[in-house]
């Protein structure tokens, strides 16, 4: 399971939080799967054109995710 949580700060500069999803990662958490269950949520809040920052811990699967995840951004652009 992933959970996919938003943070911005609105025009009144009130920071907000929202969970955007909580998914299933079917198979290994490996950096390609990460992606391939990010980036359709990224798509669904029309938010993969304002990506500013991932927040993970330091597991190598999250890097190679952000690897991965970039492709599917470049691969639309």
């Amino acid at each position: 399971m992933i959970a996919v949580v938003a943070h911005w700060t609105a025009e009144n500069y009130e920071v907000k939080l929202a969970l955007l999803a909580i998914r299933e990662v079917h198979g290994e958490h490996t950096g390609m799967n990460i992606a391939d269950v990010m980036y359709p949520v990224m798509k669904e809040f029309d938010i993969h054109n304002r990506f500013g920052f991932y927040v993970s811990d330091s597991a190598a699967n999250n890097d190679k995710s952000l690897r991965f995840l970039d492709q599917h951004l470049h691969q639309v652009a």
